[in-house]
């Protein structure tokens, strides 16, 4: 919208006419129409880029910047794989922005917690915001139709998913040629990832170390029960 040039139209505009009406209602219709018509020829409108937009309400115009300019230093570290002073400087830069944003994120669902606690129902639209609960949920009505009747097609489907895991490992199993203790045994992770939780089935040889791990001098659990074994 261009400002400068709507005050120019608007002082050329000859009022006389609107000044002169009687009917005050016409006046004001005119007035609107003039106002509405200078506004429409002097906006234009432009569709921003992608990379412009807005997507997060804690998204600051100087965090898009930053952005860009990771993404550019990626850019730089891909073509140059080899220069050490480049991968270390968008490695740093990387990591400091994704800890700046994990702030500013922080922040932002901390101040609309706080500004929305006396309105409940404000408070859970908000919290449904922040653990991305807002998903639209579709009906499951192709389920019910697997079978001849509702009945044995949730019957069907519960027994696909009772059994699909046990199948897979077994495929697995067969695959690797080994078995499922020895398989837990070699497992060790090399990273652990801070956003997830995995947890190692349960065999012979976790209950043996964790015997093994127990102090034998002392006794453990509510019954008070020694671990060593003569």
């Amino acid at each position: 919208m261009d400002f400068n040039r709507i005050v120019d139209k608007l002082e050329s505009t000859d009022w006389s006419l609107i000044m002169n009406m009687e009917d005050a209602n016409e006046a004001a219709d005119n007035f609107n129409t003039i106002l509405e018509m200078a506004i429409n020829e002097n906006t234009s409108y432009v569709v921003p880029k992608r990379s412009d937009r807005v997507i997060k309400p804690w998204i600051t115009p100087g965090l898009m910047r930053c952005q860009k300019h990771r993404d550019n230093l990626h850019l730089e570290a891909r073509r140059n794989p080899d220069n050490t002073f480049i991968q270390i400087t968008y490695k740093r830069y990387r990591n400091f922005l994704y800890a700046l944003q994990r702030k500013l994120k922080t922040e932002y669902e901390n101040n609309q917690i706080q500004q929305n606690k006396d309105n409940p129902k404000k408070l859970w639209k908000t919290l449904k915001n922040i653990c991305n609960l807002t998903r639209n949920t579709t009906e499951a009505n192709e389920l019910l139709s697997v079978d001849k009747d509702p009945d044995s097609s949730l019957n069907a489907c519960n027994e696909y998913f009772t059994r699909v895991g046990r199948e897979l490992a077994d495929d697995t199993l067969r695959r690797l040629n080994t078995q499922e203790d020895l398989l837990a045994a070699e497992y060790k992770p090399r990273v652990l990832c801070k956003d997830s939780l995995f947890l190692q089935p349960t065999d012979p040889y976790e209950v043996g170390t964790l015997i093994d791990q127990l102090k034998k001098r002392y006794c453990t659990g509510y019954r008070q029960l020694h671990p060593k074994v003569d």
